[in-house]
């Protein structure tokens, strides 16, 4: 510090100013605004939270009240994460209904003594970002392959499921995020005859049921049903892929 011509100790100079810190600031407030513009999701959120968080280092680290101690650095670091990871938590997408992608319907079959057994393998995939908790249920219906029994035959196969998922709730199983499930079911045993019939087209084999799913504090529940006329020839009906019912059976 120095003295000025009458003996009085001379101010410190004045810091320059930052212009390039004034843009960074306001770089980071658009880009909080596009945030709450563009579709959230978790990708998006992540991305502009750590690009505000880059925006704002330099002008708080340079602030004149910032920089005089470290510990003020530390606090005004750790209150800019606080507050950035609440906004995450804020705006970060929960969904109103969870659906499922029902796949295709495989069947199997396994030869029981004199007696066929027949199989089906439901896959499904969890499309969101989120870990679910499912329950399914599935009934099934073996008939003459008459298109005129189509409506009744997945109506029965659908109340078999819901009479077994009431008499005992499965047990719930997680499902990851985009993670890919199969789950096996065991359906009627049938006569060598039958399922000769069966292989020739002359049965069909209905199976139906639903998925209740829930997670981040929502539920929903994915129905499908679908036959095979022959055991190379599976049929997937309803819903269409990746579609919902809304809890209703079409």
């Amino acid at each position: 510090m120095g003295l000025s011509d009458a003996g009085i100790a001379a101010p410190p100079p004045e810091s320059p100013k930052k212009p390039v810190d004034m843009w960074l600031v306001l770089l980071s407030a658009a880009l909080a605004l596009v945030l709450f513009l563009i579709p959230k999701t978790p990708l998006t959120i992540t991305v502009a939270l750590c690009a505000i968080f880059a925006l704002l280092a330099h002008p708080l680290w340079n602030s004149k009240w910032v920089e005089l101690t470290a510990w003020r650095r530390a606090s005004v670091f750790a209150i800019l994460a606080a507050s950035l990871a609440w906004m995450g938590f804020a705006v970060w997408p929960k969904p109103d209904e969870i659906v499922l992608q029902v796949g295709d319907i495989t069947i199997l079959h396994h030869l029981e003594g004199k007696r066929e057994r027949l199989f089906a393998t439901i896959a499904y995939t969890n499309p969101s970002s989120f870990r679910l908790e499912t329950r399914v249920a599935m009934g099934s219906y073996f008939v003459s392959a008459n298109p005129a029994l189509q409506d009744a035959a997945m109506e029965r196969a659908r109340r078999e499921a819901e009479r077994v998922y009431a008499a005992s709730p499965p047990i719930p199983s997680e499902i990851g995020p985009h993670e890919s499930r199969g789950i096996p079911f065991t359906g009627p045993a049938v006569s060598r005859a039958e399922y000769r019939d069966f292989r020739a087209g002359h049965y069909r084999f209905y199976v139906a049921g639903f998925i209740d799913v829930e997670g981040e504090g929502a539920k929903g529940r994915t129905t499908f049903c679908g036959f095979s006329q022959g055991v190379h020839d599976q049929i997937f009906i309803c819903p269409k892929r990746g579609a919902a019912t809304n809890g209703r059976f079409p």
